[in-house]
């Protein structure tokens, strides 16, 4: 099963990444971001999630302005720009700015833009029910007509029910890379049975006309904020010791979850 071996180093790789991201708090050859949280007034703002994004490592690292706005942070060296969500505000990223090693770097934010609407719990960066898991039971259940619907509803749900199918939106590739998963798992299952090669283009051409990303994009696919989640309370108490960790997967269409970080650090 090459994909899915593909996409389990995938996901052991991010593990490695954030606890290694993890692991730099304090040491020597840290860098460090700090600055200040503004309001749109210019007074400071504590409470407030501050991003520190490095496209070039893939990683983003998020904590909580303190009194009087300010915020701290040890990341890695390198080229970083920086957001602050707060309230029902967040500010723009800023210019991008280089983070040396043992010293620090100040990058004041204001939050003056306002922000995306509040969208419900959902896959990672998708609308409720567009694609990914369990999001596509929250969606209504709607298949189109054509030559490959009684393929998906017949042979396809064997693991997952049609919703799933019904509620992605995929380009050619990745649409092969899911034919290919089911016929793996049909060859070893007592339930499932595998497509035949005339089966496999009937279904392929199916999907691609009704669930491709092309024809997502031309029905006018909702772009989401990734800040549309994010509380629009300011933190208090203990939980403004938040610190947050994000690492970008390299393959988009990986999808990893039951993941655990040793926040001791030990390494076990």
């Amino acid at each position: 099963m090459p994909n899915r071996i593909n996409r389990k180093i995938v996901g052991i790789l991010a593990v490695m990444a954030i606890v290694s991201a993890l692991s730099i708090r304090g040491a020597e050859n840290a860098g460090m971001l700090q600055g200040v949280v503004k309001d749109n007034a210019g007074a400071p703002v504590a409470g407030a999630f501050v991003k520190m994004k490095n496209a070039e490592r893939r990683l983003t690292f998020m904590v909580v302005s303190q009194a009087q706005g300010r915020y701290t942070a040890n990341v890695p060296p390198g080229k970083y720009v920086v957001q602050g969500v707060g309230g029902e505000y967040q500010s723009a990223f800023s210019a991008p700015k280089d983070v040396a090693a043992g010293r620090p770097t100040m990058v004041d934010v204001a939050l003056t833009d306002k922000r995306a609407l509040r969208l419900p719990n959902a896959w990672p960066g998708r609308p409720p029910g567009q694609g990914g898991g369990e999001a596509a039971g929250t969606a209504p259940l709607k298949l189109p007509d054509g030559n490959g619907k009684q393929l998906v509803t017949g042979k396809c749900t064997a693991c997952h029910d049609a919703a799933r199918i019904a509620n992605a939106r995929y380009d050619r590739a990745h649409w092969l890379d899911i034919i290919d998963d089911m016929q793996e798992y049909a060859r070893g299952s007592e339930i499932a049975r595998e497509l035949t090669s005339e089966e496999v283009n009937v279904l392929l051409d199916y999907l691609l006309t009704n669930f491709s990303d092309a024809n997502a994009r031309g029905r006018g696919r909702q772009t989401v904020d990734p800040n549309s989640r994010l509380s629009r309370t300011l933190v208090t108490g203990a939980a403004t010791k938040y610190v947050a960790v994000e690492f970008e997967l390299p393959k988009t269409n990986v999808e990893p979850h039951e993941i655990t970080v040793d926040t001791r650090e030990t390494g076990g």
